[in-house]
């Protein structure tokens, strides 16, 4: 391990500091998905695993838009974006089986799909990819506008 660039530390090309982060947000949305009872420690644990879902989007962002050059292209984010629906019309499917093989009925996965959309249905939960991929839609056009240093330093002073 060796410190480059600042702060960063840094073990061949993985960033250790977004490592601890992703792995702190993993554990966090475990605790979300698990149990919850009326104990006040368990309480406190649950409404502080919050912090899961924006450590994500935080360290997507850092991950995407940290890409050396132009490499954030509306091509390479397509492909982000072909690659994360991909995932999403898989568990589709798999639920239209499940659907059909329990309760003998057909429902057309791509109704799944607009549920998922909007929060609602099995799927409620890939609300985030759905944010994720019009976050990756929108990356281009952030990295065109905050990608310069100067630009950056200055925006960081305003605020």
């Amino acid at each position: 391990m060796k410190r480059h660039g600042g702060n960063k530390i840094v073990s061949g090309k993985r960033d250790i500091g977004l490592d601890v982060l992703k792995l702190i947000a993993t554990v966090a949305v475990v605790r979300l998905h698990t149990g919850f009872s009326d104990v006040f420690i368990d309480e406190i644990l649950y409404y502080l695993s919050g912090i899961a879902v924006p450590i994500f989007f935080m360290v997507s962002g850092a991950l995407t838009l940290n890409r050396g050059g132009n490499a954030v292209t509306y091509k390479y984010c397509f492909q982000r974006v072909l690659r994360f629906l991909r995932i999403i019309v898989l568990w589709n499917l798999l639920f239209v089986v499940y659907d059909f093989l329990r309760y003998k009925t057909f429902v057309n996965p791509f109704y799944y799909a607009a549920l998922s959309f909007v929060q609602n249905g099995f799927l409620f939960h890939f609300w985030y990819l759905w944010a994720l991929l019009f976050l990756y839609c929108l990356a281009p056009v952030l990295k065109k506008a905050f990608g310069n240093e100067k630009v950056n330093k200055r925006i960081t002073v305003t605020w």
